[in-house]
């Protein structure tokens, strides 16, 4: 991408050296805002919203060096914050007792992800001859998780509550208070 919008050396050197410290440091501030705000699903929400904003703009912004720069940046300073947070986040939504599978389950997605991913950038490149349709997808999928995490779509599972039908001879019933 740097390379097709003519991005001089100098500032492709920042970025690339930049990059993976916004990566990082996206874990360490992610994890300060979700202690402030008391709340990791709104956290993720907000990073995935921010993230998606920004690769939109370094997709509509990526000939300028400064915004080219600042956007590649910005788009990492908020992205890496979901593969620190996501085991947390399902271990608050299912508990402990199956994490380990779920952790699984969610770095196989990741895993399949990555691998699909380069195919599709691929053939989006060979098509249209550019990386800015792939950056403006990733920002556009970006917007979309935003949406299905926040608190008012995606929400807790309701626990099953045992009904009478449900329970059988050998489940306990409750204990009733006894008088003498």
């Amino acid at each position: 991408m740097a390379k097709e919008n003519k991005i001089p050396a100098a500032v492709l050197n920042i970025v690339l050296v930049a990059y993976p410290l916004a990566n990082g440091f996206s874990r360490i501030l992610g994890g300060w805002i979700s202690d402030l705000i008391k709340n990791r699903q709104m956290t993720g929400m907000i990073f995935y919203l921010l993230a998606g904003i920004f690769m939109l703009a370094l997709g509509v912004t990526a000939k300028n060096p400064t915004g080219f720069a600042a956007f590649v940046v910005l788009s990492m300073l908020f992205a890496g914050y979901v593969f620190a947070f996501n085991p947390a986040v399902i271990g608050d939504f299912y508990g402990p007792r199956y994490s380990t599978t779920n952790y699984g389950i969610t770095y196989t997605a990741k895993s399949w992800g990555g691998l699909i991913s380069g195919y599709i950038t691929a053939w989006l490149l060979v098509t249209f001859g550019s990386y800015t349709y792939s950056i403006m997808g990733l920002g556009i999928g970006a917007l979309i998780a935003a949406v299905l995490v926040s608190p008012w779509v995606l929400k807790k599972p309701k626990k099953k509550v045992p009904t009478a039908s449900t329970q059988t001879s050998s489940t306990p019933a409750t204990p009733q208070s006894q008088s003498k």
